[in-house]
């Protein structure tokens, strides 16, 4: 795919996770892979509302942009860094890439963390981890695409960028039915 659509689609998710509920403000953090070792991010300081192609980052695997010299702070970074090296890793070793992160978002939804805090992230098939513990994410990384991260939000992973999203709208469905079962009160 090329950059320019690829940055629309950034702009996309993004307000659709915004208009969902799913993320706040500038919060949250959506990236796709642009090319090896190249990724298109959604810019700090930006409302995830409004969000334009050209306001979409080009970083490099250290989160550094490729145009200028802004950066992508560490910690929002870092779960996406490392689920994309933890990819790299496991298709060299394999020599399959079929299962590889070509996309990441990080998001707040909100009956998805209510659920992991009630302890039903196992049901929803949802690791939960220190969001700064980096050696538990990479454990978590071999066996989950989606990662409940303290104090940062659900890190949601996919082959394409439709691919993370919709792992994330399914889940704070799921997580609606599952607080409902268990008695919790859901809404929005």
């Amino acid at each position: 795919m090329n950059e320019a659509y690829l940055r629309e689609l950034v702009c996309q998710t993004s307000h659709q996770l915004w208009l969902r509920g799913l993320v706040a403000g500038e919060g949250g953090l959506v990236s796709v892979e642009v090319h090896r070792r190249r990724y298109l991010v959604t810019p700090p300081g930006a409302r995830r509302a409004a969000l334009s192609p050209e306001q979409v980052m080009c970083v490099d695997m250290g989160g550094q942009s490729i145009q200028d010299e802004a950066s992508v702070e560490e910690a929002a970074w870092r779960p996406h860094r490392l689920a994309y090296q933890a990819s790299l890793e496991r298709g060299l070793e394999t020599g399959d890439d079929r299962q590889a992160v070509g996309a990441s978002i990080l998001a707040t939804p909100p009956g998805v963390l209510a659920a992991v805090r009630c302890g039903l992230g196992e049901a929803l098939s949802v690791a939960s981890v220190a969001g700064d513990d980096e050696a538990a994410l990479r454990a978590a990384l071999a066996a989950h695409r989606a990662i409940a991260l303290s104090g940062l939000g659900l890190l949601s992973l996919g082959a394409t960028l439709a691919e993370a999203h919709n792992r994330v709208e399914q889940l704070e469905l799921a997580a609606a039915i599952e607080l409902a079962a268990a008695g919790h009160a859901v809404g929005k």
